[in-house]
């Protein structure tokens, strides 16, 4: 997946990004403020966007991220109770 980040105001940047490979049933956008560190997940898209804004950041923060094409259908919902 080939990823583009641009600024679009001094706090806010837009990610757009194009995956090649057919199939994909959804895309995780995720970000972390290390690039071998764990990553969040930010947000899911169909296969029709490729673009995700994240606004609000923080100046000395240093952001990456990683877009992950995801395949086959989501599962049903799980009710879980603790006791």
């Amino acid at each position: 997946i080939a990823i583009k980040i641009k600024h679009v105001s001094p706090n806010d940047i837009v990610i757009d990004w194009k995956n090649p490979t057919p199939g994909t049933y959804t895309h995780a956008v995720e970000w972390g403020t290390k690039p071998d560190d764990e990553f969040v997940p930010l947000d899911f898209f169909p296969p029709s966007v490729s673009s995700y804004k994240h606004p609000d950041l923080m100046w000395s923060t240093p952001c990456f991220y990683r877009i992950r094409a995801l395949y086959g259908p989501v599962s049903n919902e799980v009710e879980v109770k603790l006791s």
